[in-house]
């Protein structure tokens, strides 16, 4: 393999972040992840997920269980693709307990973050 083609896949897995729900599944915020996401929640949708905590300051708190839900199926879209099923958001808000909320909220994030952040510049000495 390449340098250029390792670089490509080590940037591709990035992307993906493993959760456990009924099965192993993997989050994508792919373009198709993103753009069911930006449809429904518009440019700003970070801002949909998470709001200050006024409890905890420079913290950030969850808005509703409803919106994880939507971007939680949104990012699943790629993993159902792959397994030949579909999931439709009603499978996805069944397959949340109350005790993986929070580790689910923070594999969002993890996905969330890989995905849409820029890439690093390339040094000089390469």
């Amino acid at each position: 393999m390449s340098e250029h083609t390792h670089g490509i896949a080590a940037d591709l897995q990035r992307f993906f972040v493993p959760v456990d729900l009924d099965r192993r599944r993997v989050l994508a915020f792919d373009n198709r992840a993103t753009w069911l996401v930006y449809q429904r929640y518009g440019a700003g949708f970070w801002r949909e997920l998470y709001e200050p905590d006024p409890a905890k300051p420079k913290q950030f708190r969850l808005r509703s269980l409803e919106v994880l839900e939507f971007f939680l199926w949104a990012g699943l879209q790629r993993d159902a693709d792959a397994a030949g099923e579909i999931l439709r958001l009603e499978d996805v808000a069944a397959l949340i307990l109350p005790q993986t909320i929070s580790d689910l909220a923070q594999a969002l994030l993890i996905a969330l973050s890989a995905t849409h952040r820029r890439p690093e510049k390339e040094s000089k000495n390469d």
